[in-house]
């Protein structure tokens, strides 16, 4: 495995250390010293002091500790990168960091115990953390993948730029994982208004050192990874790409705006009238890639999976209309609404352009409440009637087919069905990208306070199937 040295040291967000105990003037009977005054005017220069005292200084800094010295002046660099400061440092890694470096290596005398260290640390982690876990039975990705994603302490960070480049940092409030996705969310922003923004980006932070029981070090060198991009501007970068107009859902105080598949942002409603100023900031990452997201990619692009690549068949004249499998969850913020695994998907009728896919006699069930999105910020809180979360998991011989996480509206059905049985406010919702369309079907009854669900499609593009498939239907 090839491991760029890819560091990042703005995450180091603690309290920066001052020097205390040391005077800085001597006083004899309320006079002070001629010498000390001098000395006061000329102020300390830290970087006269002798290589040897660094150096015992540098001993007892932390490996992250050191990396920020470095940055200070050529000869601190310098100092910081003695072998006599990184190879104590050993013992108190991890052993798969330890194993990496063999008897042979330590003794040679160019060994470059920093940059080794550094390196290896970052492998060890990219190792364990894309180790295999099992398949989770019910969605049928990767086990626990969210077990490492905690115990490696992600930092969530949203990077807003202006028109005069200027970026405005803000860590995340909260994530929260559930079964086949992680929503985290941003809602102290405090950020200019929209008519003076330009892009949004989200970055991954990821500790690089780890304690013998792989424990983050606090405030821990990291390293960054691109996760989202977003031109506020589009690409010709005059008008906003969102503006009170197309606001897919508003609740008074806010107006709700899907800016990708994976993102909403909630805008201040009375904002509006001076530009606009964004209230929260929710992102949701479905659990497929996700992992490799955080930390393949780099500071400046994104993780790019590899080309999927067709296994023809010649036997089945039915290949790839059969062999499906979907787990389906209906959630807001914190809570899962409604969840439902569908284990036999096949071909249902073939249309124009899409393949229907469905399973014969499966119930849908219900849920104790209704669809909505209750949000909050630093002052206010309220809910959302018409928008939800909806999480996508297809299955191909259990291999990830189609997968997404994405905020969705809810519509009133205003179509007569010929039902007249129910009694009750019928609501649906539809997602559609360029592999398909999902559409569900809902009757909310009041008197009950219950959702039943009454429809589930599924509708695969023809050409997502004959790419994936090397088929030709």
């Amino acid at each position: 495995m090839v491991v760029q040295l890819n560091l990042d040291y703005s995450d180091l967000s603690g309290p920066r250390k001052t020097l205390t105990g040391v005077r800085t003037s001597s006083t004899q009977k309320g006079k002070s010293h001629p010498s000390a005054d001098l000395k006061l005017k000329r102020g300390l220069d830290l970087t006269r002091v002798p290589e040897e005292i660094l150096l015992k200084i540098f001993k007892y800094l932390s490996p992250s500790e050191l990396l920020v010295c470095a940055q200070v002046c050529h000869k601190w660099s310098a100092v910081s990168q003695d072998s006599c400061l990184w190879e104590p440092l050993l013992p108190y890694l991890p052993k798969r960091v330890r194993d990496t470096i063999t008897f042979k290596e330590a003794k040679e005398e160019s060994f470059d115990w920093k940059h080794e260290i550094i390196k290896r640390c970052i492998q060890a982690r990219n190792e364990d953390m894309l180790r295999k876990r099992g398949v989770s039975p019910y969605t049928g990705l990767q086990k626990d993948v969210f077990h490492p994603l905690r115990y490696t302490d992600i930092r969530w960070k949203l990077c807003v730029t202006d028109t005069s480049r200027k970026e405005y940092w803000r860590s995340s409030d909260c994530s929260t994982p559930f079964q086949s996705s992680l929503c985290v969310r941003w809602y102290s922003l405090h950020l200019p208004p929209l008519s003076k923004l330009k892009t949004l980006q989200v970055f991954a932070f990821v500790p690089v050192f780890f304690s013998r029981s792989w424990k983050p070090h606090y405030d821990s060198a990291t390293t960054r990874s691109l996760i989202l991009q977003f031109d506020l501007r589009g690409s010709k970068g005059s008008q906003l790409v969102f503006s009170q107009a197309t606001a897919v859902s508003g609740a008074g105080m806010i107006t709700a705006h899907v800016i990708c598949s994976s993102t909403l942002a909630a805008c201040w409603s009375a904002s509006w009238k001076v530009g606009g100023e964004l209230a929260f900031v929710t992102l949701c990452l479905h659990q497929h890639n996700l992992t490799k997201k955080v930390l393949l990619g780099s500071h400046c692009r994104t993780f790019i999976p590899s080309a999927h690549v067709p296994v023809p068949d010649d036997i089945d004249p039915k290949y790839g209309l059969h062999g499906y499998s979907a787990t389906i969850e209906l959630r807001n913020h914190k809570t899962t609404f409604w969840g439902r695994q569908y284990r036999e998907l096949y071909q249902q009728y073939l249309a124009d352009s899409y393949v229907s896919l469905g399973g014969g006699g499966h119930e849908h069930g219900s849920f104790t409440r209704k669809l909505s999105l209750p949000w909050k910020t630093e002052f206010f809180k309220n809910v959302l009637p018409d928008m939800c979360f909806l999480d996508l998991t297809v299955l191909h011989d259990r291999k990830p087919f189609w997968c997404f996480s994405s905020p969705v509206k809810i519509f009133i059905n205003k179509v007569l069905d010929g039902d007249f049985t129910s009694d009750g406010e019928k609501q649906f919702i539809e997602y559609s990208d360029e592999h398909g369309t999902i559409r569900m079907d809902f009757l909310w009854i009041e008197d009950e306070e219950q959702t039943l669900v009454t429809n589930v499609e599924l509708r695969v593009l023809k050409s997502f199937v004959n790419f994936w498939f090397h088929t030709a239907y």
